[in-house]
């Protein structure tokens, strides 16, 4: 059963490093699991109160400053922290519930008494199960099994309060699945982990995204990435729908992200029509009003940050592609391949196999060949009911799937930049460098693409320090493999 505590005993160890994942802070994004299993999205901001319906109204001062993944239970607008069910496992009994026949006679409370107890403020919910079950005829004669099934039932019908949950791509996908599946183009958690997996999703690298799922897609690899590195955001419309980022919290606003060139923005007219942009009139502002200088000043930052995110583009070496879109793949695949880095997965989602399957062929098809390998995989997943002895799947889960298409662009992974830095180190080759490690300028060439430090002993290869000169020699003849492969 569930027994009630009281929140002022509450001690926890709180990780200091990175609170924000630990406890509520103020202004903090967070999901509400209410009895009925449903989530409610809400903003923790101070000295406001939440009014969860029939569950009760309780205010967010009393949950800042706890740690995610406690329940609650309302009583009298007030909450007390609740301990989790005992986990216990119920023996098999050779009796049945054959003979018992459940109907409205077996519960002796009328329904107007249920009411009355429901509106006594002095009840909890643990008080108001107790007394329906101890009104029940039939309840000792049921199973262990019958039992559990029932007082989980009960509670999960007259219990008022809640669990905070911190919002992971589960918790967001499941959300916004409730709502409106069609959004997110059907996209679920385990899909997204899928995705995320074949693309080999790091920080600090740089991928191109066309998303049409609300930006779902867009914030789940940000949050993989921890906020290190750049995505090249295509959008169909004129302004980015990143509706989807706001439930990751305040760090992933797409207007911050933008302005801490995380998050680059472009749409499908922008990049076809990239070498059709004419450069901005420039204005003296002198002769202009005050409207008209901000006006003339705000149209001239966007222009240049539009030519400054199609430069990126341009210039490509990106690290990975992601399509989630309702447009043929086949189409836009010809735009997006010229940026992408040789070895670089493309990852393409659809609900529909067909879509896939026409690609791959497209795929197989080109004349370039840049394009290797295509594999469509499908993705089911089923929810289960974990018993003992009890397992089956649950009969109301969704019947829709998702199908992901993963292919390569040809070529080495290894950019102009890194090769051009090699040749100049070989050229260089009778100077001495200064050590990163001793800081005495002692490091000198030993022999092809290795150099090492005369005091410390540690050695450099291709860039790369390393402590033996056995594992800089395997390191050298690596970067020279790739050399001849790329035709520097």
């Amino acid at each position: 059963m569930i027994i009630s505590e009281n929140a002022q005993n509450l001690e926890t160890v709180i990780n200091k490093e990175n609170p924000g994942r630990e406890v509520i802070q103020p202004n903090s994004c967070i999901f509400l699991r209410l009895p009925s299993k449903l989530l409610k999205f809400i903003i923790v901001k101070p000295n406001t109160t939440i009014n969860l319906g029939k569950f009760g109204v309780f205010s967010t001062n009393d949950i800042i400053g706890h740690p995610y993944g406690f329940t609650y239970e309302i009583c009298n607008q007030k909450l007390k922290i609740m301990k989790s069910d005992e986990v216990h496992e119920i023996e098999d009994e050779i009796t049945n519930n054959k003979e018992i026949i459940d109907d409205s006679f077996n519960q002796q409370l009328t329904y107007n008494e249920i009411m009355l107890l429901k509106k006594d403020k002095c009840l909890s919910s643990h008080d108001i199960v107790n007394k329906i079950i101890s009104s029940h005829k039939t309840y000792d004669q049921k199973t262990a099994y019958a039992k559990d099934k029932y007082v989980r039932k009960k509670i999960q019908k007259y219990r008022k309060g809640f669990t905070v949950i911190f919002p992971t791509i589960w918790e967001i996908s499941e959300h916004i699945l409730m709502k409106d599946f069609i959004k997110i183009m059907d996209l679920r958690a385990e899909i997204i982990a899928y995705i995320l997996n074949l693309g080999n999703v790091q920080p600090s690298r740089r991928y191109i995204v066309v998303d049409e799922t609300s930006g779902l897609l867009v914030a789940a690899i940000l949050e993989r990435m921890d906020r290190m590195g750049q995505i090249m955001y295509i959008h169909t419309n004129e302004h980015p729908n990143l509706d989807s980022c706001k439930y990751f919290g305040q760090n992933y606003i797409p207007e911050k992200l933008i302005q801490e060139n995380i998050l680059l923005t472009l749409n499908w007219l922008d990049i076809i029509d990239r070498n059709q942009k004419s450069e901005f009139e420039n204005k003296n502002i002198n002769i202009m009003k005050v409207k008209q200088i901000e006006r003339y000043l705000r149209k001239k930052k966007t222009h240049e940050r539009l030519m400054y995110n199609i430069g990126v583009f341009t210039k490509g070496e990106f690290d990975g592609l992601f399509i989630a879109s309702t447009y043929e793949p086949s189409s836009i695949l010809p735009h997006l391949i010229p940026s992408i880095s040789g070895s670089c997965p493309i990852i393409i989602y659809s609900p529909y196999r067909e879509v896939l399957v026409t690609t791959s062929h497209y795929i197989s098809s080109r004349d370039t060949h840049d394009i290797l390998a295509p594999i469509i995989s499908e993705i089911r997943h089923r929810q289960y009911q974990t018993l003992s002895n009890r397992i089956h799947p649950l009969m109301t889960s969704r019947p829709f799937m998702g199908y992901v298409g993963v292919t390569g662009k040809y070529g080495t992974r290894y950019g102009s930049s890194l090769r051009k830095d090699i040749k100049k180190m070989e050229i260089q080759q009778h100077a001495k460098y200064l050590c990163t490690f001793c800081g005495k300028t002692s490091v000198k060439r030993q022999c092809v693409g290795i150099w090492k430090c005369l005091r410390c002993s540690k050695v450099i290869s291709g860039g790369a320090w390393t402590v033996s000169t056995t594992t800089a020699a395997s390191v050298r003849s690596t970067i020279r493999r790739l050399r001849e492969m790329a035709e520097v």
